[in-house]
């Protein structure tokens, strides 16, 4: 009756009160395009290379059906159970699938272009070398996936659920996921690009993908690893963070006051995000601060101050450094106090005038003792007198630094 055509087979099909039953046939490299198969058993058909295009199957069974190397431009499937079909090789465009239910079936090598997917269970799946490109997901859900890799390209999803899912490569691009979670979701290799995933939850995502261009505003992260999102790159805004494992926001600042920031900095600004901790919010804070500065600074007399404030405490951060840079000072010091007394050559003999000194030099960087004390030549009571003025203003950084750790101690 299929063989006579798409009238013939609609005027059976009416005539039928019951499921029709096609199970096991062998429908292999037949065109059936424009056929309704409406209510009908398919269980382990084979439909193999056959042309299905512009055909619809409305409440069918199809488990075990063989759909490999099909043609399904612009086929329908409603409401049908498709548990282990093979769908590998088939190449659907302009399609639709509603209702669904995908468990098991084999997705390999699949071309989906311009297709819309609604209420659509897909799990157990195989879907190596599968392509989903220029469609629409309503309500999808995507589950228990054990490998393979997937491409995913200009594809806008409503409500897309993602559970303990592993690919071994992913790459997704330039596509939209609004609302749904993404739970136990393991992305082996692939690429991760302007990919915009608003208020979806997020739960244990690990990914080893390169991510750049996401927006992940108004969704929750939790128990994540941030480090592969490209977070210098991502948009972030009103975003929730919880228990998640962040990559170091800390630039690193060498001894000459050269900076370089975190490649892994968070772009959004941190004040726009939530459940980060005090001090974490300070320590990103203060780096987001220093790159806007570094930027800022044009001018080389402001590049030479900022460089000064890295070399001297890393931009207030570092008591350590400030006293290291002191002491070098201090000995410096000490050897144009000597110098000045027309002693420096004298140490070999006389070894006492290195500490009288580091005496001298301590005194006057700690104000105890003034260039007017002694009868100091003029160069003497010179050194003196910017010992004293070195001193005040060392004092003023120590105190600056040190006000600045005890409120980081006090927000901990």
């Amino acid at each position: 009756m299929l063989q006579a055509g798409a009238a013939a087979w609609v005027e059976y099909c009416s005539t039928q009160d019951r499921m029709i039953d096609l199970t096991m046939a062998d429908l292999a490299d037949t065109d059936f395009s424009g056929i309704l198969f409406e209510s009908c058993d398919l269980s382990g058909t084979n439909f193999d290379t056959a042309n299905l295009d512009r055909s619809t199957f409305r409440n069918c069974k199809a488990n075990n059906t063989i759909f490999s190397n099909c043609s399904l431009v612009k086929a329908e499937f409603a409401e049908c159970d498709l548990r282990q079909a093979d769908f590998s090789s088939a190449v659907l465009r302009g399609a639709s699938l509603s209702g669904c239910l995908l468990a098991g079936a084999d997705l390999s090598e699949i071309s989906v272009n311009k297709c819309k997917l609604i209420d659509v269970d897909i799990s157990n799946v195989s879907l190596d070398k599968a392509r989903l490109t220029n469609s629409s997901a309503t309500r999808v859900s995507i589950s228990h996936i054990g490998g393979g890799a997937l491409t995913v390209d200009k594809v806008i999803a409503d409500d897309l659920k993602m559970e303990d899912v592993i690919l071994s490569s992913l790459t997704w691009k330039d596509s939209q996921v609004t609302g749904g979670a993404l739970r136990d979701v393991d992305i082996g290799a692939g690429e991760l690009c302007k990919l915009t995933i608003r208020n979806v939850k997020i739960e244990r995502f690990a990914c080893r993908a390169t991510a750049t261009g996401l927006d992940l505003s108004v969704s929750e992260i939790q128990e994540s690893d941030l480090t592969p999102l490209g977070l210098s790159t991502a948009i972030m805004w009103n975003t929730s963070v919880v228990d998640c494992t962040w990559p170091p926001q800390t630039g690193k600042t060498n001894w000459l006051g050269s900076h370089s920031t975190s490649p892994n900095l968070l772009r959004q600004p941190v004040q726009d995000l939530r459940g980060i901790s005090q001090v974490l919010r300070r320590e990103i804070a203060d780096a987001q601060f220093l790159r806007e500065r570094f930027l800022r600074s044009t001018s080389l007399r402001s590049r030479f101050a900022l460089r000064l404030w890295g070399a001297s405490c890393i931009f207030g951060q570092s008591l350590g450094r400030l006293a290291v840079w002191t002491f070098i000072l201090m000995v410096v010091h000490a050897l144009a106090y000597l110098a000045s007394c027309h002693a420096l050559f004298d140490l070999r003999r006389k070894p006492q005038l290195a500490l009288t000194a580091l005496r001298e030099t301590v005194e006057s960087f700690f104000g105890l003792k003034s260039a007017g004390d002694s009868a100091a030549s003029a160069a003497t009571s010179a050194v003196l007198t910017l010992g004293q003025l070195i001193g005040f203003v060392i004092l003023g950084l120590f105190i600056s630094v040190g006000a600045s750790s005890i409120s980081r101690l006090s927000a901990e």
